[in-house]
C-alpha cells in the first residue's frame, strides 16, 4: 500500500483499502471452498450415480442451503444438479446397451432409472 497514512484522511483511506483487500481474500477463499465441495459432490455422484440422490440431501450433507447449493452446482458445472445426474445415468445406460446383452429394464435398474 502506497497510501499516506500519516493524516486522518490518509489513515481512513488505508483502512478502506485494507478492508477491501480482506473482503476480496475472504470471497476468494469461499469460492475455493465451494468449488472444492462441488468437486467432492461430483466425485460422489459419478461413483454412485445409480443411487437415489436429491439436491436437498446432497446440500444438507455438505451443510449448504439447497437453493444456494443449486446455484453453486450450476455455476461450477454449467448444468443443474438433476440434469447432471440424469445425463450421467443416460450416458452409462447407452454404454451398457452397447457393451452388454442385458435387457433395457435391467439396465434401467442398474443406472437408477427405476
Amino acid at each position: 500500500m502506497k497510501e499516506n497514512c500519516s493524516s486522518i484522511e490518509g489513515l481512513k483511506d488505508c483502512i478502506r483499502s485494507c478492508t477491501a483487500m480482506i473482503r476480496n481474500t475472504v470471497r476468494m477463499c469461499r469460492n475455493d471452498r465451494a468449488g472444492h465441495i462441488i468437486e467432492r459432490c461430483i466425485e460422489e455422484i459419478r461413483a454412485n450415480y445409480y443411487k437415489d440422490y436429491s439436491l436437498t440431501e446432497m446440500a444438507e450433507k455438505y451443510y449448504f442451503n439447497p437453493s444456494y447449493f443449486s446455484t453453486l452446482f450450476k455455476k461450477y458445472t454449467g448444468v443443474h444438479f438433476t440434469d447432471y445426474l440424469i445425463n450421467l445415468r443416460v450416458e452409462r445406460a447407452k454404454q451398457l446397451l452397447q457393451e452388454t446383452n442385458e435387457k433395457i429394464y435391467q439396465i434401467a435398474n442398474k443406472v437408477g432409472g427405476i
